[in-house]
């Protein structure tokens, strides 16, 4: 009698608790395009590997079927032109921000959450130094693409405006959080509504919608990835395409959209649909959107250059890694909390990190040799940080955080900003080169030392 009595209780509670359901984005020419023109949405060509691995013998070209006629490849090769243009300025034109600018480059994004105040205080402090790279593609996935909007734009107060992007008073300025226990109720720990509504704000707060008019004029490709939950593909936006071949308010639903469903983790965030179709966070698959990226910086250098496609190894990479490689420990956690949800979320918590490291390290498997310039948030735990007057350091604010079961936190993001400044006035970080051809670049392999002799005595 008891236990039925609770069960007619918990069944009565139950419509209080019903799931929040998916953000819903309507976007005009998304999915299907308007006469004339092409969709917003575009799949990621395959690479000749994955085509090989999927048993797929036909072979569509470098740059994979349906992707010449969205104008990328000419945007791609503009962009890159008008970064050629940038470096051969003197030093003293007031168009080269940067006097030391190099050639051509690109930018990878990574995601990271709240770990992606530490890219917003790297990048806003290379601006102010004048040391940004010359950058001609810039990518994102997840808060790396919220990113990538700022700064591929030609704004002049882009850097501003990166900064207040990652900078609040409180966590619900960016997400409705709920209790973990919910989450069987709601679908996900927090809703994204708060955080739609700042994109939205930012792209086309004033009726002139300063953002969307210079993303639309922007001089960089601006390529932001996400995963269709129904195929599992990876699929990817033009942000200046949006920008530029739509009406100001599609324009600001459209780029909005690509961002959150960028952004979508699952379970931990809200479900994200475009048109009544479901996406997930594109680091799902792709830490960093490279690949791709690649692809269109090799061509266009090569046809820029007159050298054979093949020949291309050299074009520099930068990788902004939002967090750190080492995963942050869990004080325990996993050990006295047996639960569905505490397993769920450190198994996602273990993958995310493997992937994260493993993306940059992919990054030299595809390239043997040349630039590839990366920086990550290793050494956050030890940031001193003046905090209201009183001295802390990122480590006491994130476990801080993580007792209240935050997953924005207003005092720790400043940390990180705070820390990500610091770091820019260090050097970025080379990656190793490989090559079968150059043994040196190799870490050496240490002599083999047999074991002591066993003692049976």
């Amino acid at each position: 009698m008891r236990r039925s009595a609770l069960l007619f209780f918990m069944l009565l509670l139950l419509p209080a608790c019903a799931t929040r359901g998916s953000l819903d984005v309507s976007c005009t020419g998304f999915t299907e395009a308007a006469p004339g023109t092409v969709a917003f949405r575009h799949p990621l060509p395959l690479s000749p590997i994955e085509r090989q691995i999927r048993g797929l013998d036909d072979n569509p070209g470098p740059l994979g079927d349906g992707q010449t006629e969205s104008g990328l490849l000419t945007r791609t090769l503009y962009a890159y032109q008008k970064a050629a243009f940038r470096q051969k300025l003197h030093e003293a034109d007031p168009l080269k921000d940067n006097p030391a600018l190099g050639e051509p480059a690109v930018l990878l994004l990574s995601g990271g959450g709240q770990w992606g105040a530490f890219g917003a205080g790297y990048l806003s402090r290379l601006a102010e130094k004048g040391e940004v790279p010359n950058f001609f593609v810039i990518t994102g996935v997840s808060t790396g693409s919220m990113q990538a909007m700022f700064v591929g734009s030609d704004h002049p107060d882009k850097w501003q405006w990166l900064k207040a992007a990652y900078t609040i008073d409180k966590e619900s300025r960016v997400v409705r959080r709920n209790a973990k226990w919910r989450a069987l109720f709601t679908g996900s720990f927090a809703g994204l509504s708060p955080l739609r509504g700042r994109i939205e704000e930012a792209l086309c707060g004033t009726p002139d919608c300063p953002a969307i008019e210079a993303l639309s004029r922007a001089d960089r490709q601006i390529l932001v990835g996400y995963i269709e939950a129904h195929s599992g593909d990876f699929f990817y936006s033009d942000i200046h395409q949006i920008a530029a071949g739509t009406a100001p308010g599609n324009a600001r639903a459209c780029i909005a959209g690509t961002a959150l469903a960028s952004s979508a983790m699952p379970v931990t965030f809200q479900q994200v649909r475009i048109n009544g179709r479901a996406y997930y966070d594109g680091g799902v698959r792709q830490s960093v959107f490279a690949n791709w990226a690649e692809q269109l910086g090799r061509a266009v250098r090569a046809y820029e250059t007159k050298r054979p496609l093949e020949s291309i190894n050299d074009l520099p990479f930068y990788v902004i890694r939002n967090g750190p490689t080492a995963l942050s420990n869990d004080n325990g956690g996993a050990d006295t909390s047996p639960d569905a949800i505490t397993a769920a979320q450190r198994a996602q918590a273990i993958v995310t990190n493997q992937l994260e490291v493993g993306s940059i390290a992919g990054l030299r498997l595809q390239k043997p040799s040349g630039p590839i310039r990366f920086v990550t948030a290793d050494g956050w735990e030890r940031h001193e940080f003046l905090l209201r007057g009183q001295p802390a350091t990122c480590k006491t604010l994130y476990d801080s955080a993580k007792k209240k079961g935050r997953i924005f936190d207003p005092d720790f993001m400043a940390c990180l900003m705070n820390y990500g400044r610091a770091r820019a006035d260090q050097p970025w970080k080379e990656l190793m080169p490989v090559s079968q051809d150059r043994k040196e670049s190799l870490p050496p392999v240490p002599p083999y030392v047999p074991p002591p002799p066993a003692n049976d005595n």
